[in-house]
């Protein structure tokens, strides 16, 4: 084998030249020493633009920066979550605990559907998750359909119904409008009589607000 040239030596060694290449592109993680595999605003970096053509040839593996990162790095949640929202194939670099993080396999499913594939066996087998990686809508509006019709008068059973809305919401954007019935129809207390009350009736902003994981 060849020895390194020295500027070949600085590239993989030199902390800001590393970060100005994976941040033109991040394949250039493959570059980068162990050391700088393992530095997390380089790997982040090189995730999120992971996909960008800076003219050298790393090849089109999108989603594969992640496979350089350190081990340590391929199981932190924040940098995983940033790859599969860039490039859903990229969980299949994630840790195996990450793999059955369901956020992070709903964010990747829905960035590239077959990234189920790297799913852990539970969220394989999730109808929701493969729902969501078939683009079942009419699934999604039937689970919300559902979900309105519950009547739980314990508030941490409500709310634990109203999140699960609002992830239905924010894999299908277009149901939005029913998630927020159902929300409001979850929502409702009873009253003495039998019957529901409007009371706690969520409005379109405090929806917004969960919606968007204000």
């Amino acid at each position: 084998m060849r020895p390194l040239l020295r500027s070949q030596v600085e590239k993989y060694n030199n902390r800001s030249l590393m970060l100005a290449a994976v941040q033109k592109n991040g394949m250039a993680l493959w570059d980068a020493s162990k050391e700088l595999k393992a530095d997390r605003e380089i790997v982040l970096a090189a995730v999120q633009n992971d996909g960008q053509n800076d003219g050298q040839n790393y090849g089109q593996n999108y989603g594969a920066a992640l496979k350089y990162a350190s081990e340590e790095l391929q199981a932190d949640r924040e940098i995983v979550l940033a790859a599969v929202q860039n490039h859903g194939s990229a969980l299949d670099y994630a840790s195996e605990e990450l793999k059955a993080d369901r956020e992070i396999v709903l964010d990747a499913v829905q960035n590239n559907r077959y990234a189920l594939r790297h799913a852990s066996e539970e969220l394989k087998d999730d109808p929701f998750v493969k729902a969501l990686a078939s683009r079942d809508v009419e699934f999604a509006r039937e689970c919300l359909k559902n979900l309105g019709c519950l009547r739980p008068t314990i508030p941490s059973e409500r709310e634990e119904l109203v999140d699960k809305i609002v992830e239905i919401a924010k894999y299908f954007p277009e149901l939005e409008e029913k998630a927020q019935e159902a929300s409001a129809q979850v929502e409702n207390p009873c009253n003495d009589d039998g019957t529901y009350s409007c009371a706690h009736k969520r409005d379109c902003n405090e929806f917004e607000k969960d919606f968007n994981g204000e």
